[in-house]
């Protein structure tokens, strides 16, 4: 896919009606606008016995027939430390067929966070306390 901006397509060429009279022609200039796909982000935790939970975010991007799941999109988990979001580190997430898991141990609220980059927008899930 191309850079996210504005684009102008201008064409312009010639017929011969005979060999080697060549008309030019010029097309109407026609612009575009390569934007991010919108992208919705949720979280679901599942309980798994021993204190650990599962979660699982699920990445869906906008596409011709509405949100479909993202493949590829970067998630970070983030949780909750007095009243600050921190991102939990040493867990890198990436989609696959819209989902990526994480299993934790450590109680607290997380959310998941879908950065921007590439050719979708950003997006962020709603809480989930564990």
């Amino acid at each position: 896919s191309e850079p996210t901006g504005t684009y102008t397509v201008r064409a312009t060429g010639f017929y011969e009606i005979i060999p080697a009279v060549q008309i030019p022609f010029t097309l109407p200039e026609t612009t575009f606008e390569v934007r991010p796909a919108a992208t919705r982000t949720t979280l679901a935790q599942r309980e798994l016995g021993q204190g650990r939970h599962r979660l699982t975010a699920h990445v869906r991007e906008q596409g011709d027939h509405g949100y479909e799941r993202a493949d590829g999109i970067p998630v970070s988990l983030q949780r909750r430390v007095h009243g600050q979001w921190q991102r939990v580190r040493g867990l890198t997430l990436t989609t696959v067929h819209g989902a990526a898991v994480a299993t934790l141990s450590t109680p607290g609220t997380y959310r998941a966070v879908a950065a921007a980059g590439g050719n979708h927008a950003a997006s962020v899930s709603a809480p989930v306390k564990v």
